[in-house]
């Protein structure tokens, strides 16, 4: 193998950046450096080194000038992701990396997982071109000052999520990354053979504000960073997680199952679906080549051995470093695996929340939560312990404790106990995780009684632990945990109730952004019913625009995800009787219907924008121009230097209905009353609004009586393809 430096910053001084680049081609399996260039609004600093480094590049030497808004943490990713080896060097803040003896360490040679870290060293030469020959002039710097080198396998740098591009912590970089992997138990060993020799004696102190970044660093809890939003393109992503589903004679639950991962919003994934011996492997063979997704891999047992050899089946074939539990009849929340991975930290090995059952005759949903704090003193008070499928924990620990395949029921509960007893620390996310299917072919119904046992004996192995006493004292204790307070259990089908099975439930997906062109992308133009957008109109630019696509199935929430649609919302709207429609003929929604509704948004969109104006400036006047069955265009002209902002909103929905308004704001009380006359005077069949604080009843003004049909086409925010 051969290693690829990335550099944070070289000198400006071309001859001294020279000296500084073929300082490394000296370090064995060296073939490449590159560096990391912010675009800082072209400042004269990296102006200076843009010109160096254009000068000086060549074969060896690249560099990456990243876009004005990228974070140095960005940039950083960005380089590692251009790299063209399997090992970098990471080298921040101008170090030189300088051999120390003839037994130097083969960098190219380090292995998968392992971080080595170089030791830093302040050199008592100023002169760059003389520190690779001034090896004694050299005191070892403290570890309380940022900056790092250290070398790493690319493949494990980007599997953990590089570095944290987060405000709170780019700045941190090396710091941050090897604090994170001694927390999340990562090697992080010394290379020996070299030091890393900083030329400035100011970098021998750290600042106040470094000290402050160090500090928040120490204090904070998550271990992956740049779960969703991430400088690294989608497809130099490696998977973190590995999906385990055991399966048996389900083929179409498998199907919804595996659906309900491939919509979550963390993408970086693989599932592992192992086939415990099913009546008609070939079904599931085809259900699985159905979904046509490269990250689901079926492996098949011969015959049927049992849930818990299928789980050590999939830990045993997984490339992750966490494994999320699954079951094959379930359905996944869709910030399920983030919400997991998230939550581990370096007080908490695994993750686990709540989760609702839904009748799957019914769709009748209801939650369960488990106490805060799964310890030997819950398992003393209740027998409780974590749900299995909101587990989320490191891989290798389903690999060295192993699930009991003496056992045919409660192997999860089991595991998760011993896990506990060696002193794995669970952590509640505090958090509803999955929708678990209640029906007769589940195992929980047909081997309840090994269930039962199998909890039981969970319980006399914790007991077995402890004294009598020492029993009832953790009881008590257990007595005392308390039960989240988790969000959306007091409306759980409203909340939840979207991510239902296609047969139970319709629904609607809520996209932002340019929603015209998203629809025809995601392939549904003809399940668009009703768009509103919003303009600022003194500045020319759109600020807002969402739309409401209707019955989606699963399927259809899949492929959002798949083309990288990141930024939509799922509304259900009824619930389904099934059967209830067989032989009945499909009928058009009438106009009235859709009118209403396109007078909602717009409503809506009103009541929201013209709070978040006055959130910006509580002191203002907003007037309301209300155009309830047209798009009208209303010169402002005549008293723009009235306007502190000025908001044209459009709503269109089917069947051509529109309807549209404008929000005026004023500063003064008086400007509002002379805009006001103005617009009724100019505008004599629209309706004028002073929005107050009674946002609401102003809503209850608005009229729908007007049902003339626009047949014109709306492109008034930069869509340019129409409905």
């Amino acid at each position: 193998m051969s290693i690829s430096v990335v550099l944070q910053l070289i000198p400006e001084d071309i001859d001294e950046a020279r000296a500084y680049i073929d300082s490394f081609k000296k370090i064995e399996g060296v073939n490449e450096c590159i560096l990391s260039l912010p675009n800082l609004l072209d400042g004269a600093a990296v102006s200076g080194l843009f010109e160096t480094a254009n000068a000086l590049a060549d074969s060896f030497f690249k560099f990456e000038v990243c876009p004005s808004d990228y974070s140095s943490s960005a940039c950083m990713n960005i380089s590692a992701v251009k790299a063209q080896n399997n090992v970098l060097l990471f080298v921040e803040r101008g170090f030189w990396v300088v051999p120390d003896d003839e037994t130097t360490h083969n960098l190219a040679e380090l292995q998968r997982g392992v971080v080595a870290e170089i030791t830093r060293f302040r050199s008592l030469n100023s002169k760059a071109n003389d520190i690779s020959g001034q090896v004694s002039y050299l005191t070892r710097m403290p570890d309380t000052v940022l900056g790092r080198v250290f070398a790493i396998n690319r493949a494990h740098f980007l599997e953990v999520r590089g570095f944290d591009e987060s405000a709170l912590f780019c700045e941190a970089l090396g710091y941050d990354f090897i604090l994170r992997q001694r927390r999340r138990g990562g090697k992080a060993a010394r290379v020996q053979g070299f030091k890393a020799v900083a030329e400035e004696t100011s970098l021998s102190i750290a600042s106040d504000a470094e000290m402050q970044l160090m500090e928040r660093v120490d204090n904070r809890q998550s271990l992956y960073p740049n779960l969703i939003n991430w400088s690294v393109p989608q497809n130099e992503r490696l998977p973190l997680v590995s999906v385990a589903i055991a399966t048996k004679d389900r083929y179409d639950m498998l199907v919804e199952s595996i659906n309900s991962v491939l919509y979550q919003t963390f993408q970086e994934f693989e599932i592992i679906v192992v086939d415990d011996g099913s009546e008609e492997p070939l079904r599931v063979k085809e259900a699985i080549a159905s979904i046509n997704d490269s990250r689901v891999r079926l492996i098949q047992h011969d015959k049927p051995r049992g849930v818990a050899a299928a789980r050590n089946t999939a830990a045993k074939h997984s490339t992750c470093l966490l494994t999320a539990v699954h079951d094959d009849d379930d359905i996944m929340l869709p910030n399920r695996l983030e919400i997991g991975i998230d939550g581990l930290s370096q007080t908490i090995d695994a993750t686990y929340g709540g989760w609702i059952n839904f009748q799957d005759d019914t769709g009748e949903l209801r939650g369960f939560l488990t106490l805060k704090g799964f310890s030997a003193a819950m398992v003393a008070f209740n027998g409780a312990g974590p749900g299995h499928s909101t587990w989320t924990l490191p891989t290798q620990l389903i690999r060295d404790f192993a699930y009991d395949e003496r056992l045919t029921s409660s192997v999860d509960h089991e595991l998760a106990t011993r896990l506990m007893n060696a002193g794995v620390s669970w952590g509640h996310v505090e958090r509803f995780m999955y929708l678990r299917r209640v029906h007769d072919l589940q195992i929980t119904a047909q081997d309840s009684d090994n269930q039962k046992a199998g909890h039981t004996l969970s319980r006399l192995a914790n007991r077995f632990l402890t004294s009598g006493p020492s029993q009832s004292s953790l009881k008590k204790l257990g007595g005392e945990l308390k039960y989240p307070d988790v969000p959306g259990r007091t409306d759980l089908f409203n909340t939840f109730g979207a991510y239902l099975p296609d047969k139970l439930v319709s629904r609607d997906i809520i996209l932002q952004g340019n929603t015209v062109n998203l629809a025809i992308d995601a392939d549904m133009p003809d399940k668009l019913t009703t768009i509103v957008t919003e303009r600022d109109i003194l500045r020319d630019r759109a600020v807002f625009e969402n739309a409401v696509i209707e019955d989606v199935s699963q399927e259809e929430i899949v492929n959002l995800r798949q083309i990288g649609f990141r930024s939509f919302t799922l509304r259900v709207r009824d619930q389904l009787q099934l059967h209830a429609n067989e032989g009945m003929e499909g009928e058009h929604e009438v106009p009235a219907v859709t009118q209403a509704r396109v007078d909602e948004s717009l409503q809506q969109r009103i009541l929201t924008s013209s709070r978040s104006l006055r959130t910006q400036d509580g002191n203002v006047q907003l007037s309301v121009l209300y155009f309830p069955d047209s798009v009208e265009v209303v010169a402002i002209d005549a008293f723009e230097g009235l306007l502190q902002e000025a908001r044209k909103i459009v709503s269109v929905g089917e069947f051509g209905y529109k309807s549209s308004a404008y929000i005026f704001v004023t500063k003064e009380h008086d400007s509002a009353r002379e805009l006001e006359a103005y617009l009724r005077t100019a505008y004599p069949g629209s309706s004028v609004y002073r929005i107050g604080l009674g946002s609401a009843l102003f809503a209850k003004q608005f009229s729908n009586s007007n049902k003339n049909v626009i047949a014109e086409e709306l492109n008034d925010s930069g869509i340019d393809r129409g409905l």
